[in-house]
C-alpha cells in the first residue's frame, strides 16, 4: 500500500481521543441541560409558592375590609391559636354572614400551614355562635374534618398585633372579660408570618391593615 494512502487513515488511538471528546462534550452539554431544568423547576415553584402567599395574603386583607358587627359574636379576636372574625358575605351581601378563622394547622405532610378556614353562609343567632365555635375548634384541631379550610402557606409561627389608643399591643383575648358582643376594633392590625426555612419562599412577612375610618396613623 503507497504510503500516501497510509497516512490518510486513522490510528485506533486517534479513533479514541475523538471518542472520548465527544463523550465528555456530551457530559457536559448533559450537566447544562440538566442545571438549566432544575434552575427553572426552582424558579417556577418559587413562583408558585409566592403567588400562594400573595393570594392568601390578599384574602386576609379582604376578610379584614369585610369584617362586621353582629351583636352576637365578635367582628375580630384573637386568641393566640386562632384569628377569628365575622365578616360580610360579599359580593352577596343579602346571603348571610360568614365567620372566618386563620390559624397554623398540620397539612398532609404533617408540616404546618398558615391556613384559612371558612363557614357556609350564617342566617341565624344560633348558627352565628355554632359557627363561632366550630372554628375555634378546628383551630384546636378537633371538630372533625377541615371542611372550608384552604392551606396558604407552609409557616413556622405567626402573631398579631392590635393598634389602639396611640401603640401597638399583644392582641390575645382577654380570659376575664366574659360573653363579648360588640368589642371596638382596633385602628389597626399587624400580621407577622414567619415563612418556614428551606423552601422557595421563606423568610419574615409582615403585613398591617388599618381600618378604613381610622384617621390617625399606626405607626
Amino acid at each position: 500500500m503507497p504510503a500516501r494512502a497510509r497516512r490518510a487513515g486513522l490510528t485506533l488511538v486517534e479513533v479514541l481521543v475523538a471518542l472520548f471528546v465527544m463523550s465528555l462534550m456530551t457530559a457536559l452539554s448533559w450537566r447544562s441541560v440538566d442545571a438549566m431544568l432544575r434552575g427553572w423547576a426552582a424558579g417556577r415553584l418559587m413562583g408558585d409558592e409566592l403567588r400562594a402567599v400573595q393570594a392568601g395574603l390578599g384574602q386576609w386583607e379582604a376578610d379584614m375590609d369585610a369584617l362586621v358587627e353582629t351583636g352576637v359574636v365578635s367582628a375580630l379576636e384573637f386568641d393566640g391559636l386562632a384569628l377569628r372574625m365575622t365578616r360580610a358575605n360579599r359580593p352577596r351581601p343579602g346571603e348571610g354572614r360568614l365567620v372566618v378563622a386563620w390559624a397554623l394547622r398540620p397539612g398532609a405532610d404533617g408540616a404546618p400551614r398558615w391556613t384559612r378556614w371558612q363557614s357556609p353562609p350564617l342566617h341565624t343567632r344560633a348558627q352565628l355562635q355554632q359557627a363561632w365555635q366550630q372554628a375555634a375548634l378546628w383551630a384546636q384541631g378537633h371538630g372533625g374534618a377541615a371542611a372550608g379550610a384552604t392551606p396558604v402557606a407552609l409557616a413556622g409561627a405567626w402573631s398579631v398585633l392590635y393598634f389602639r389608643g396611640g401603640a401597638w399591643s399583644n392582641a390575645l383575648s382577654s380570659a376575664d372579660r366574659g360573653p363579648v358582643t360588640v368589642v371596638p376594633l382596633p385602628d389597626a392590625v399587624q400580621l407577622t408570618l414567619d415563612l418556614a426555612p428551606g423552601h422557595a419562599v421563606g423568610g419574615r412577612l409582615v403585613k398591617v391593615w388599618v381600618r378604613p375610618d381610622f384617621a390617625g396613623r399606626a405607626a
